[in-house]
């Protein structure tokens, strides 16, 4: 092999590098936020932000700062591979090898890949650390708050009936079929008894209901 078969070569193997690299980038941003807002979902989902107790607090905090934290030590690394490249390039178009390349220029280029191997080793370990705060959380919730978040009561299983003079509200107990009645006056319900209750009204009235027996039951 020449030496410009051999420059080729070389190139086509920092290519294939770089595109190795920005795959792990890629894998490791998804991995993070993935998994982020999924937890994060799942707790607005079953209205669980609104009643942390400060352990949960601090787990979850650490989750989303670790996430978070994942994207933005990958990125920078895939800047600085980036950055890496472009000295390739400029020097390969130079025609120049390692060894003709100054000093000075040897070093700093090796200090943007050790820094970029550091950014992303840490990318790394943040996302184990991000991942296990996570699922902590999870743990954590699905054992202290089990009858919340398995969704016992929900609107998907509340019935609104409309008579005559009033509404009946069945709740239904996913897990047990039971079943909780509510029965309002369409009319003397309000603080202002000549203001009458609607249809949407009582509906509203059922979710707030639902929320507190998900909470307590």
């Amino acid at each position: 092999m020449d030496d410009q078969e051999y420059k080729l070569a070389l190139d086509e193997q920092v290519g294939k590098f770089l595109d190795v690299r920005h795959k792990h980038t890629y894998f490791l941003v998804t991995a993070a936020i993935v998994v982020l807002a999924f937890v994060l979902n799942f707790a607005a989902t079953n209205k669980l932000l609104s009643d942390l107790n400060p352990l949960a607090l601090v787990i979850i905090i650490i989750g989303a700062s670790s996430s978070l934290s994942v994207a933005g030590f990958a990125l920078w690394s895939l800047s600085l591979d980036n950055a890496s490249h472009n000295l390739h390039l400029k020097y390969r178009h130079l025609s120049k090898s390692w060894d003709e390349i100054p000093e000075v220029e040897r070093n700093r280029w090796d200090a943007i890949n050790q820094r970029a191997a550091k950014f992303r080793n840490v990318a790394f370990i943040l996302l184990t650390v991000g991942v296990f705060a996570n699922a902590t959380f999870l743990a954590h919730q699905l054992y202290t708050k089990g009858g919340h978040v398995m969704h016992h009561y929900g609107k998907e299983s509340t019935e609104i009936i409309q008579q005559i003079d009033q509404f009946e509200v069945v709740f239904t107990n996913k897990g047990t079929g039971q079943k909780i009645r509510m029965t309002i006056p369409k009319t003397g319900s309000r603080k202002d008894a000549s203001e009458g209750l609607t249809a949407d009204d009582v509906k509203d009235l059922s979710d707030q209901v639902n929320d507190v027996l998900r909470r307590t039951l």
